[in-house]
C-alpha cells in the first residue's frame, strides 16, 4: 500500500476565504488538557498528552505524546472550581519549585491568587494549552 502526501501553501475555504498554511502550522496549539486535580488526578479531555502525574498539592507533570522540538515553547493555562465556590487561581507553568520545561515535560502549580501563603492548590477544572514546534 502507497502513502500519500498533500502538499499546499493555502486552505480555501468555499465561504470563509483563505489560509496560509504557515499560519495552521505555527498557530495552532501543538497540545492541550482538562484536568481535575481535587480528588485523585485524572485527564477529563486532551490532545497530544500521554501522561499527568500529581507531583503534590497543586502541582502537576504534564508528558507529550509527541515532543515538542526544544523547550522554548509557550504554555497558556486558567483553572478554578467547577461548582463556583471560589475561582480565584493562576496557573505558574513550567515553575514548580524551580522545575523547568523539556521538550517531553512542563509542570504547572496552582495557587489561589487570594491566600499568598498558599503553597498550593488543587483545583476540579485546570485548562492548559502549549504553543510551539513539535519535533
Amino acid at each position: 500500500m502507497a502513502l500519500g502526501k498533500i502538499k499546499a501553501d493555502t486552505l480555501e475555504h468555499s465561504t470563509a476565504g483563505s489560509l496560509d498554511t504557515q499560519y495552521v502550522v505555527n498557530g495552532s496549539a501543538k497540545a492541550w488538557a482538562r484536568q481535575d486535580q481535587r480528588s485523585a488526578l485524572t485527564t477529563t479531555s486532551s490532545f497530544n498528552f500521554s501522561s499527568a502525574t500529581d507531583v503534590g498539592t497543586g502541582h502537576v507533570q504534564v508528558s507529550f505524546g509527541s515532543n515538542m522540538s526544544n523547550a522554548n515553547y509557550n504554555v497558556v493555562g486558567m483553572n478554578g472550581y467547577e461548582d463556583g465556590t471560589s475561582n480565584e487561581f493562576m496557573v505558574a507553568i513550567g515553575l514548580r519549585r524551580g522545575v523547568p520545561p523539556t521538550s517531553s515535560t512542563y509542570n504547572t502549580q496552582s495557587v489561589n491568587a487570594l491566600n499568598s501563603s498558599s503553597g498550593g492548590t488543587d483545583s476540579d477544572n485546570q485548562m492548559t494549552a502549549v504553543f510551539g514546534d513539535l519535533a
